[in-house]
């Protein structure tokens, strides 16, 4: 059994996907599983600039296109699989800015769920934005490969969201009162339970006569609450 190392509380309606990287900054690198629902350009972006190796479960993987540096495939074959090129030119233009906000995030100066809502709340795309997507689509594409020629990695990302999933079946099990669901009003309150369900859960795992679970087995995803607001 695997405990969790952070908690957040979202509305039911938000996407996860900016949230994914709070609560692994400070905690050294690994690799990172999550499923289709947190996985955007944005976060593969992120977790290569902080030295995460992002592993999702992309259920619509076959229907996603790879991206290229340059014009034109070498192979007329590859042609159907290929999107759009990469914009290296945006990337070479806004390089600075990304480097000082991968350093911002890694120094704990602002949460990386933060910024991606900010980026993504401009009117207009902001370059950084831009910039920042076309990291993720290099990143996306490398690990797409990764993906289709590595049956172990396939492995470890079954392995890591089966853990994920057994501590989201105990958190079920344990929080029966109002079949799981949190009443309160206040974030105060229902982070209050959250992290009182955590501690159920974590007692339940560490009791008496079962060992400890090394650091570095640790479960590396966060758990993400959802609550009707």
């Amino acid at each position: 059994m695997h405990g969790s190392f952070h908690t957040r509380v979202l509305s039911a309606t938000s996407s996860e996907a900016p949230y994914v990287l709070d609560g692994l900054i400070g905690r050294g690198g690994g690799e990172h599983y999550t499923d289709t629902g947190g996985a955007t350009d944005h976060v593969f972006a992120l977790c290569h600039l902080l030295g995460y190796r992002f592993v999702p479960r992309l259920r619509d993987l076959q229907d996603r296109r790879l991206a290229i540096i340059g014009a034109k495939p070498r192979h007329k074959i590859l042609e159907p699989l290929l999107g759009r090129p990469i914009r290296v030119d945006v990337i070479e233009e806004n390089w600075d800015d990304i480097v000082r906000l991968a350093a911002s995030i890694k120094a704990g100066s602002v949460a990386p769920s933060v910024m991606l809502k900010k980026l993504s709340a401009f009117k207009r795309q902001n370059r950084l934005d831009m910039a920042l997507a076309e990291v993720g689509r290099i990143e996306r594409t490398l690990f797409t490969l990764d993906w289709l020629e590595s049956p172990q990695l396939r492995r470890r990302c079954q392995a890591g969201l089966n853990k994920s999933e057994a501590r989201h079946a105990l958190a079920q099990a344990v929080f029966v009162h109002k079949q799981g669901r949190i009443a309160d009003r206040t974030l105060h309150n229902q982070e209050h339970r959250a992290s009182g369900l955590n501690l159920v859960i974590a007692a339940i795992a560490l009791r008496p006569g079962r060992p400890a679970v090394p650091s570095s087995v640790a479960v590396c995803s966060c758990f993400v609450l959802l609550s009707e607001l």
